[in-house]
């Protein structure tokens, strides 16, 4: 199947509330193509509609001692509404700290992990400052090729686990 943004409403990043969030997804629920919802770090319980709305969720994990505590919750509120298609990505990853690599183990005892870590990069931080992606501030860099091989591995996933839409017939939404 093609995947394809269903609509780039902003560059922003935009709060919204439970609600708002309903509304605008019943909208788009059924166009083609994919739609990406971004969240903080969360209570399960704040939550629990995107999750039941989602077919696939990346679970962003610093390799700190406190995300990594806070990974078996989140795999239960994930599991909880349904939800068997996830992974975890490591992000703000360091190259060849101890702390990375042990994190890389610890995460694949609850679940798949992507095989692209995103380390930590001053690009991101300048990317943030203005609302821009990594590839917008250096397409030929290396934080745009982590973010590339994320993408591949997302999209194989994807493309390799049908979602329960596509089991009745729809289109896929992330």
């Amino acid at each position: 199947r093609a995947l394809v943004p269903i609509r780039r409403i902003t560059r922003k990043a935009a709060s919204m509330a439970e609600a708002e969030f309903a509304t605008r997804l019943a909208a788009v629920r059924h166009d083609p193509g994919l739609l990406f919802v971004d969240t903080p770090g969360f209570e399960a319980a704040e939550l629990q509609p995107l999750l039941e709305a989602a077919d696939f969720v990346v679970i962003p994990v610093q390799p700190t001692p406190n995300d990594l505590r806070a990974v078996g919750q989140t795999v239960q509120a994930v599991k909880a509404v349904g939800r068997a298609h996830f992974c975890f990505v490591v992000t703000r990853g360091v190259t060849n700290a101890r702390l990375t690599n042990q994190a890389l183990l610890v995460l694949s005892h609850h679940g798949p992990v992507a095989t692209s870590i995103i380390l930590n990069r001053v690009d991101y931080a300048g990317a943030m400052t203005d609302g821009r992606t990594i590839q917008e501030v250096d397409p030929k860099g290396r934080g745009a090729e982590e973010t590339g091989l994320l993408w591949s591995y997302v999209r194989e996933r994807l493309d390799r686990e049908p979602s329960r839409v596509d089991q009745q017939g729809s289109h896929a939404h992330v």
